[in-house]
């Protein structure tokens, strides 16, 4: 899995090698794949350790509820970007008017963290 690792992670764009970025996509949907493996390993480490199944699932439902909301938060977060790279008003022009700041001085790791704040609240409480 190295390879695909490494392979998936360099910047071939960045030094002009590939002019095409579908090689490098396919690739990176090969580590799809090892999520597999993670599940095997799961159900490896439930049948060694004993740990009921109610932990189990409660552990899935935290796993899964932190991906999705680390997507959600994601995509939430890059509207507000791209809607900066285009002057328009999103919810960062909002919230950086009313606490007083620069939109642009807000750096990505703020912006993350208010879109998390924002999503988590809204999935957990919808």
């Amino acid at each position: 899995w190295f390879w695909i690792d490494f392979i998936t992670i360099f910047p071939f764009e960045k030094l002009g090698c590939l002019s095409s970025l579908r090689v490098i996509r396919i690739f990176r949907l090969l580590r799809v794949v090892r999520l597999a493996r993670v599940m095997k390993l799961a159900s490896r480490w439930h049948s060694r350790l004993g740990v009921s199944y109610a932990w189990v699932s409660i552990a899935k439902c935290f796993v899964a509820t932190s991906f999705a909301v680390h997507w959600i938060t994601c995509i939430w977060g890059a509207l507000a970007v791209e809607g900066r790279t285009q002057h328009e008003g999103t919810w960062l022009t909002a919230y950086a008017d009313r606490i007083g700041e620069e939109e642009h001085s807000l750096t990505t790791l703020d912006i993350y963290t208010i879109a998390m704040y924002f999503c988590s609240a809204t999935l957990t409480s919808v």
